[in-house]
């Protein structure tokens, strides 16, 4: 599940007129537990109706909140273990 396959299928709930009721109830039924909340649904069928239409998030300034990938985890170990008095908080 992904963010970006519910937001696609509430651009394809706009386009077939549903409204937001029916659409929270599709993307509970569809998803369950891992449907987004209703606020969540409420905003993006909003966007869309106004015309949006990408499902990308927006951008946003700043530092990105995490830059955890396989080859800096790798990195890291490399240097731990090159310099054992090195630690990761």
């Amino acid at each position: 599940m992904s963010w970006k396959e519910q937001r696609n299928n509430i651009k394809c709930c706009v386009k077939l007129c549903k409204t937001f009721t029916e659409t929270l109830a599709l993307m509970r039924q569809a998803y369950g537990e891992e449907a987004m909340f209703r606020n969540r649904v409420y905003e993006w069928l909003k966007r869309f109706k106004g015309g949006r239409l990408s499902t990308d998030d927006d951008s946003r300034s700043g530092r990105s909140r995490s830059a955890r990938t396989e080859e800096i985890i790798a990195r890291v170990a490399q240097e731990i273990r090159r310099n054992r008095r090195q630690s990761i908080d």
